[in-house]
Formats: structure tokens, C-alpha cells, sequence
């Protein structure tokens, strides 16, 4: 089960269903895996600022905050590297 961080610092670790968030640099997006699918968050590097292009979430995963999560998650990943 991936983990994720709550909104308030120190505030103990939300448990979702789903793996972890990962960067795929290869293909410029983030992904996340639920439930036999696999929701994308694209990006690209411009002057040293991150910019999501766009996100792709199956129709099976729709409406139970795969979503969010990808997004929340590769956020972090980016204000942890400085973008």
C-alpha cells in the first residue's frame, strides 16, 4: 500500500489502496498504479520551473482521488528538486 504524507506537518501518514507516485523522466510524467490501471500526470522542464501539461486518469479510476493524489505527490517531487 502506498503512503502519503496529511496536509499539517506531523499529522501521521493517510494509507490509500494504491502503489507508490514515480517519475518517469523517459516519458517527461508521473504515474501512479490502482487497480490493474495507471492514472499520468505529464510534464516538461522550462527554466528550471515544472509544468504539468496534462493528466490522464482511466475511466475506472475516475472520482476516487487517483487523481489528486498523482498530482499532490508530484508536486512534493517537484518543490523537493527546487522547481
Amino acid at each position: 500500500m502506498g503512503e502519503t504524507m496529511g496536509k499539517a506537518k506531523g499529522e501521521p501518514a493517510v494509507r490509500h489502496p494504491w502503489g507508490s507516485v514515480r517519475d518517469n523522466p523517459e516519458f517527461s510524467r508521473f504515474e501512479l498504479d490502482a487497480d490493474g490501471d495507471t492514472a499520468l500526470a505529464y510534464y516538461r522542464i522550462d527554466n528550471d520551473v515544472m509544468v504539468f501539461t496534462s493528466t490522464q486518469t482511466p475511466p475506472a479510476l475516475q472520482g476516487q482521488g487517483v487523481a489528486s493524489e498523482l498530482i499532490r505527490n508530484a508536486l512534493e517531487f517537484a518543490r523537493a528538486r527546487g522547481f
